[in-house]
């Protein structure tokens, strides 16, 4: 059972709190106008988390605290990733997260308590990756400042220095 969800250094407050997971996958019908069943791959979206957790009146601070955590921008004006620690987020392979789409709040009248819900949505999937090192990014090698030679120059790893240590903890495991 869930029972704590962690944004980078922030605990996320209150009680009751469920995450569920969920991911996207794109296919399109190729059998035309036949009864056929074929269909094209056409992508994995990030993955989501829809969290819900209560409140309770009394701690109205720490919703509006929770608020703030999650209208975060970074100093470019997008949405902040934070590292997600959660059962539930981490068994889906989801290791960081920014919040997405809507969050909201609603009084329980008989429980004296806010219920909040929220959407987070994976930052730098594993199929985004993949897709990222799939395309080989090229470099234009220089021989004299602003003249190319034409030459193109393959980027040789782009891992991150996380996804390494992911790759070192797996093949360690084995």
């Amino acid at each position: 059972m869930n029972t704590f969800l962690r944004l980078g250094s922030y605990n996320v407050p209150g009680y009751g709190l469920k995450v569920n997971g969920g991911m996207e996958i794109y296919e399109e019908e190729i059998s035309g106008e036949t009864s056929g069943t074929d269909t094209a791959h056409k992508g994995i979206k990030a993955k989501t988390l829809n969290v819900s957790l209560n409140i309770r009146f009394k701690d109205y601070a720490k919703l509006q605290e929770l608020i703030r955590v999650l209208e975060t921008k970074n100093d470019s004006g997008e949405m902040m990733v934070y590292t997600i620690a959660n059962t539930t987020a981490n068994a889906g392979g989801i290791t960081q997260v920014s919040c997405c789409e809507s969050v909201g709040w609603n009084e329980l009248d008989s429980q004296r308590a806010w219920s909040i819900t929220f959407k987070l949505r994976e930052y730098l999937s594993v199929p985004e990756k993949v897709e990222q090192r799939q395309k080989g990014v090229a470099a234009v090698v220089e021989n004299e400042p602003g003249k190319a030679t034409g030459r193109v120059k393959p980027v040789t790893d782009t891992k991150t220095s996380w996804t390494k240590v992911i790759d070192n903890v797996d093949k360690a495991a084995s």
